[in-house]
């Protein structure tokens, strides 16, 4: 069955002076296909990213020195898409910094997991980011994962954001590889910024990680500076037009709450360690 599976990027050949519509195109057909189930998936608007955005990756708009937005899907025979995962690849900074990969969005059709496909869509995705930071002069040293936690929600909080059922296969599969970042032995540390005024930051996600750089993989752990730099990288590029921001539209971490939050968290710790996701 995985032989019948194809990963394929998301890609929209539509001029910049022009407005997207939907056309019989099968590029329009496969974003179409990948945007309903990204809504199915996400059903609060406040958790999505705009339509308008998730255009311009589809257009390649957001390939510049910093690095790069993707989407993949995974396609089966019946040309029905199955599952997608969208992630950036980040190059900023010195070359000697290597990259790494921030994985938003990720998800399988429930009719179709357990088969394989998830792993196939997440290996292929990781791959297209290493070719990408080689393809820039850098090693890919990590891909992080940011995913609900359901033992720190409450029942509303789960079904606000999405399906119990989604939750739990996204950690039963990320603890194949992942592994858990812990600050001062906590796992409650992670605060994800608020997205825009009306909303607050959230306070009940994991902060996953899959290491790739083999100093990274042997001693699990990661001095608070080596790590803010990433943490710094991450909130900036992942949070776009927010309020208080005044770095090129993009949020500025040094005046984000959230960020100093976790900064502080950090730094008095002295490292973070990588544990086994385990719920």
């Amino acid at each position: 069955m995985l032989d019948n599976l194809t990963i394929v990027k998301v890609r929209l050949y539509v001029p910049k002076d022009q407005t997207y519509k939907l056309s019989n195109s099968p590029e329009s057909k496969l974003f179409e296909q990948f945007y309903s189930m990204y809504k199915k998936f996400i059903p609060n608007r406040d958790e999505r990213e705009p339509k308008r955005r998730i255009v311009s990756i589809a257009r390649g708009q957001l390939d510049n020195d910093e690095g790069i937005s993707e989407i993949y899907c995974a396609v089966n025979e019946r040309e029905k898409v199955i599952g997608y995962r969208m992630f950036d690849t980040i190059t900023m900074g010195p070359k000697e910094e290597g990259a790494f990969g921030a994985s938003w969005y990720i998800g399988i059709d429930p009719d179709e997991r357990r088969r394989g496909y998830g792993s196939k869509l997440a290996n292929t995705t990781v791959n297209k980011m290493k070719e990408f930071a080689a393809s820039r002069g850098r090693s890919l040293n990590f891909v992080h994962e940011e995913m609900d936690d359901p033992e720190r929600m409450n029942i509303e909080q789960i079904r606000k954001r999405r399906k119990p059922e989604d939750i739990y296969d996204t950690i039963r599969w990320a603890s194949k590889d992942y592994m858990e970042v812990v600050v001062g032995g906590r796992k409650d540390w992670f605060i994800q910024p608020r997205f825009n005024e009306e909303s607050e930051p959230v306070n009940y996600l994991i902060s996953a990680m899959l290491p790739l750089d083999p100093e990274l993989q042997k001693d699990k752990e990661m001095s608070a500076d080596k790590f803010l730099n990433f943490l710094w990288k991450y909130v900036y590029n992942g949070f776009e037009g927010m309020p208080n921001s005044n770095i090129n539209g993009n949020r500025n971490p040094d005046t984000d709450k959230s960020y100093l939050e976790m900064k502080r968290k950090i730094e008095l710790a002295g490292r973070v360690n990588l544990v086994p996701l385990e719920r």
